[in-house]
């Protein structure tokens, strides 16, 4: 007998070294711009490289529920001090609800970032 899953997990590694482009305008939502604001440079490209990092997990996670290409601004994500992050979904097409799950760490040049995508009760 199949078990039906309503737990996923998602994984991404990047390099944590600024690329040679911005990639923000098309990584980030509108909610997290405020965020980067004040960050200067150096701060701010390791930012958005960890958002890219937390949404690409969570789009691995959240991909066997909605069976479609999520886009980068359907999610917004608010990385803490404390290796977790708060996640607000808006999808394009009303899928979930869904309890998004994130931690995320630094360490050896790398970013490691895992999301746990689960249905959430309504």
């Amino acid at each position: 007998m199949a078990r039906e899953s309503h737990l996923r997990v998602g994984v991404d590694v990047e390099a944590d070294e600024p690329g040679s482009i911005d990639i923000a305008s098309k990584v980030i939502a509108d909610d997290e711009m405020a965020d980067l604001a004040p960050l200067g440079a150096i701060e701010r490209a390791r930012e958005v490289l960890l958002r890219f990092s937390a949404k690409e997990a969570i789009y691995k996670a959240l991909d066997p529920f909605v069976h479609r290409f999520v886009g980068f601004k359907e999610v917004s994500v608010a990385p803490q001090a404390d290796g977790r992050a708060d996640v607000r979904l808006h999808l394009d097409q009303n899928e979930g609800p869904f309890a998004v799950e994130v931690r995320w760490r630094r360490f050896d040049a790398l970013v490691l970032t895992t999301a746990r995508v689960a249905r959430a009760s309504q």
